[in-house]
């Protein structure tokens, strides 16, 4: 079974199913020591880019990443709340 990681889990959503929660734990594992655009993440994340776009979009609503750049090259980060959880995830 693939690790999950707890801050994939939203609490604005009704509903987290489990492959919201899957796709959204390989986003912020991509994330974890660089910035990369929309298409660098749904590569290294294996899923599509519109799958991407959909849960990065709800992790920014819940401030565990954020954006910067504008246009095509625009690059996604943890935040420090994201980069808080992921020590705490990585230490425990």
């Amino acid at each position: 079974m693939e690790p999950l990681e707890p801050r994939a889990i939203l609490t604005t959503l009704k509903r987290n199913t489990r492959k919201g929660v899957i796709a959204r734990s390989r986003l912020i594992k991509a994330l974890r020591d660089r910035e990369l655009t929309l298409g660098q993440l749904s590569r290294e994340a294996g899923l599509t880019v519109n799958v991407a776009r959909y849960h990065l979009h709800n992790l920014e609503r819940e401030g565990i990443v954020a954006r910067s750049g504008s246009g095509r090259y625009r690059r996604w980060r943890l935040t420090g709340l994201g980069q808080s959880k992921l020590d705490e995830i990585t230490r425990g």
